[in-house]
């Protein structure tokens, strides 16, 4: 009886730890999706046709706007590689 308790009250927190993490990982794409929060680059055009052909309006080159981007005085490099504004 108390191992069936101990089993049962682990699997709660296991459980309860990843919903809590997962709601903070939903949160954080939420808030790159709702454009705000990130610096982000497209094409002309995108933001009024490209919600329903994403695809031709994909950056030539991002390797080229990454450059030059990094090489603002107001832009940084994260750990990970991406580009942070700091205002």
């Amino acid at each position: 009886m108390t191992l069936g308790v101990i089993v049962f009250g682990v699997t709660g927190l296991t459980l309860s730890g990843g919903f809590v993490r997962d709601i903070y990982a939903q949160l954080a794409e939420a808030l790159i999706h709702s454009q705000s929060g990130h610096l982000q680059v497209s094409r002309t055009g995108y933001f009024s046709y490209g919600s329903r052909s994403p695809e031709k309006f994909v950056i030539a080159g991002p390797e080229s706007v990454r450059t030059q981007l990094v090489a603002m005085p107001e832009s940084m490099t994260c750990s990970r590689g991406c580009i942070s504004r700091i205002a």
